[in-house]
């Protein structure tokens, strides 16, 4: 899980920092001014939290949390503030959550919790990578496919223009098929399942996907296929 700190104060960026020294699912990185982390997601950075404070010297947090979500309105928004005020604009942009100041530790890392509840029971789901855990919408999922022991997810970016990315993580096609159960997902082959969504066009022998790929569906799985995709139109 890649986390972002935006504290123009820090002592408090880096004592945020040290909640997550020993947390190994989260890669944390700080920025004391808004128009830095700004620049780094117009450059195509990306962060599925954002721990951001409220009042800064050019752009505020609120005013930067609009600016992103432009950019990527899958990420979370965080606030950390003095002035409870702050409270309804914020959740207007967007904004997950509040904490007071001074932070606890025991604060942020609930928040972590609830985000990664929020995301399993909405129309996003976690994979566990072998570096982080990333948080995608279930409708950006294109296909997974099972090569070498390991499941290749492939998604749809949420930059503009969109991009195909992979995820490579240690988690079976059948334990991922499981976290999409009530999601729209089919299995079209033991080592393919995909997306219903991104379907171009199909026959009886493969499935061409909107990323411009072609994956091949099995004799047994064929019929099963059809139906699904002809519930999910």
């Amino acid at each position: 899980m890649k986390v972002a700190i935006c504290e123009d104060e820090k002592i408090m960026a880096d004592k945020i920092w040290r909640f997550f020294f020993d947390r190994k699912d989260v890669n944390a990185k700080c920025y004391l001014d808004a128009e830095r982390l700004l620049s780094d997601y117009e450059n195509g950075e990306r962060y599925d939290i954002v721990f951001c404070d409220v009042v800064m010297k050019v752009m505020n947090g609120i005013e930067l949390c609009r600016a992103i979500r432009k950019l990527d309105d899958s990420v979370y928004f965080c606030m950390i503030t003095n002035y409870v005020e702050y409270a309804p604009s914020g959740y207007e942009a967007g904004v997950f959550r509040y904490l007071l100041k001074p932070v606890e530790k025991e604060d942020v890392l609930k928040v972590l919790d609830d985000i990664k509840k929020t995301a399993s029971s909405s129309q996003k789901i976690i994979i566990k990578s072998f570096y982080d855990n990333m948080i995608i919408k279930t409708e950006s999922l294109i296909y997974i496919e099972v090569k070498d022991k390991y499941s290749y997810v492939h998604y749809w970016t949420e930059e503009n223009p969109r991009r195909e990315d992979v995820i490579i993580t240690a988690s079976s096609l059948h334990h991922l098929e499981e976290t999409l159960a009530d999601k729209n997902f089919c299995r079209i082959h033991r080592k393919y399942g995909i997306n219903p969504e991104h379907v171009v066009s199909y026959n009886s022998v493969s499935v061409q996907m909107d990323c411009g790929t072609a994956l091949p569906i099995s004799y047994r799985k064929y019929s099963a296929f059809k139906n699904a995709f002809e519930a999910f139109l």
